[in-house]
């Protein structure tokens, strides 16, 4: 939301060629106070209890170790990330499966869409439409985090959510361009909303899903893994996947194909992992 306002405020108080010429870079310069802010973050937030307890554990071996007299070097000083690898190679590459639908989605929706809704080859209406359009979508995906993910800790468990999300995500992916391409602005605001809510679904059980498949040593890296490497394989390459889609077929029906792909992908891997609803965190593993 405060991305696409911002843009929204250059593109408002810019001519078109303007912003096309350099006032398109204002809101990317204008991130660099998120770097403070990711900054303070980091430093601010504290380790979790287990964490701290498998440190104080390691702290006391390593006491007992030196009284007497032998080295605190043990087999688990190994990075890890390694041992992550190693110890959950299944689960990293299920997660990243996991966050295919998510990412791909969302890019296509706050990325291509507004793209493709605004270029001459594409519906040619206005940027501020889509924006606006954008803004209005992500603000409904708020309230879904909150309550899927409210869902999932008390009765729906973290998998049965995360899977209906992906499932009507798919649906919706061969829904949403024939919405948009009305041109109409109310059904281009329904059809970017019903996408972010589906996708809001997903992000409501996701993070505590993630971070329950590991163990406490390599819970931070291994959930950070399975993350990364969806977002690389999923976001990242959406919006040229998706404009490489609508040039070689002339439409945006291989796109909603693409879309349902990912949902379909991430569907199966989050079937595949195990449910970890009441897990205990605080065992040391």
């Amino acid at each position: 939301m405060l991305a696409n306002s911002i843009f929204f405020v250059v593109s408002t108080g810019l001519s078109s060629q303007d912003f096309m010429s350099w006032g398109w870079r204002v809101p990317f310069l204008l991130s660099v106070a998120l770097i403070g802010l990711a900054l303070y973050i980091q430093i601010s937030l504290e380790d979790t209890p287990s964490f701290r307890q498998l440190h104080m554990i390691r702290q006391q071996r390593d006491r007992e170790l030196r009284s007497k007299g032998e080295s605190p070097t043990r087999a688990d000083d190994t990075s890890p990330v390694l041992q992550a690898l190693r110890q959950y190679p299944k689960e990293i590459a299920l997660v990243a499966g996991a966050f295919m639908a998510n990412q791909v989605i969302f890019y296509v929706l706050v990325a291509f869409v507004v793209a493709y809704g605004t270029s001459p080859s594409g519906l040619n209406l206005s940027r501020n439409m889509f924006l606006g359009a954008v803004m209005l979508g992500t603000l409904f995906m708020v309230p879904a985090i909150v309550i899927s993910a409210a869902v999932s800790d008390r009765w729906g468990g973290r998998r049965g959510v995360y899977m209906m999300g992906a499932g009507l995500l798919g649906i919706w992916s061969f829904i949403l361009f024939p919405l948009i391409e009305t041109r109409s602005f109310l059904w281009i605001v329904v059809a970017i909303s019903v996408g972010q809510i589906c996708i809001g679904v997903m992000y409501g059980p996701q993070a505590a899903l993630i971070t329950e498949l590991f163990g406490t040593k390599v819970r931070y890296s291994g959930a950070s893994l399975g993350y990364q490497a969806g977002a690389i394989l999923g976001g990242a390459l959406a919006p040229l996947i998706s404009t490489a889609l609508l040039a070689h077929f002339g439409g945006t029906f291989g796109v909603s194909v693409y879309m349902a792909g990912a949902c379909l992908i991430t569907f199966v891997c989050v079937f595949a992992l195990k449910e970890t609803r009441g897990r205990d965190l605080s065992v040391i593993a």
